[in-house]
């Protein structure tokens, strides 16, 4: 069941309410639990679905929600755990129930074909698990700095919090690690730690220990199966953009993505970080305007 929230940016800081104007919504993954999402533009216009990565949340699609709302109803949600959404503290973290999240969420709202989504990290392996499981909805793809599915590595600096408990000096550690720095300005940074705290903590830590890193772990035989049965995807019109500055998903994850869709138009963002989107908002947008422009273009001729 979903309802829908009559206040705008419930949640949001003050100061960061002027960047992200959209109104929440609710859908209920299960009796307890419900994510938070938006949905902008018409109704029977293509549909575009933003899964973001770890640890941003929806606002980091704010410029194309705005952008792509005018042509697409444009879909963006929060995962479980991250921004907006429920952060429960004993939930099964792993991917293939984000997976089926998006699956029910996506089912919810009727959408079964002409799909382009939109994602960025983890939010890629949630998406392109979707797709390999309904190929015939998908319209197209575009994936921004993303873990390949089966070269399991984990960066140093996330390693050390694959603990289940947080003393205080680890969660200021976390914090400085995974969210954006002083670079950015005081609304930004607010709109992505408002919801951080120790109390909420934990479910990032748990998505962190659910990372495979040996192909025994849980979570490893569902990339495998996705890595599997990505080539039915190939035929679709694919982009790839990637930050050569992003610490966490390397050259290596960029080579498997490309030969995993030797076709797609691929474009290096020189300077972008973890934190893509803030590093070069409006040379991402370009692309993906571009990229997107050519898809329906091409679509209408065709018909």
């Amino acid at each position: 069941m979903a309802s829908l929230s009559k206040d705008k940016n419930e949640k949001l800081p003050n100061d960061a309410r002027e960047l992200f104007p959209f109104i929440p919504r609710h859908f209920a993954v299960d009796k307890d639990n419900s994510i938070t999402y938006i949905d902008e533009g018409t109704p029977g216009n293509p549909v575009l679905v933003m899964i973001h990565a770890c640890p941003m949340c929806m606002f980091e699609f704010r410029l194309a929600i705005f952008a792509l709302s005018k042509r697409f109803r444009v879909i963006a949600y929060d995962q479980m755990g991250f921004g907006f959404s429920d952060h429960p503290q004993n939930y099964d973290y792993r991917i293939e129930n984000h997976i089926g999240h998006l699956e029910r969420f996506l089912n919810f709202l009727g959408l079964h074909d002409n799909i382009s989504l939109l994602m960025h990290g983890r939010g890629t392996t949630i998406g392109i698990g979707y797709a390999v499981r309904h190929a015939s909805a998908i319209r197209s793809l575009m994936v921004m700095n993303a873990p390949s599915f089966s070269d399991f590595h984990l960066p140093f600096r996330l390693a050390m919090f694959r603990f289940q408990r947080i003393p205080s000096c680890f969660f200021l550690l976390m914090k400085q690690i995974l969210f954006p720095g002083l670079r950015y300005p005081p609304a930004v940074r607010h709109a992505y730690t408002f919801r951080l705290s120790r109390r909420n903590m934990p479910a990032m830590v748990n998505f962190i220990c659910s990372l495979p890193l040996v192909p025994e772990d849980q979570t490893a035989r569902s990339m495998i199966e996705i890595e599997t049965a990505i080539w039915v995807l190939r035929h679709k019109p694919m982009l790839i953009l990637w930050g050569d500055r992003d610490w966490l998903y390397n050259d290596n994850d960029m080579t498997r993505w490309r030969s995993y869709f030797p076709d797609a138009e691929f474009h290096p963002i020189h300077g972008a970080g973890r934190f893509l989107t803030e590093d070069a908002p409006r040379q991402y947008l370009d692309y993906v305007t571009k990229f997107l422009n050519k898809v329906f273009s091409e679509s209408e001729e065709g018909n």
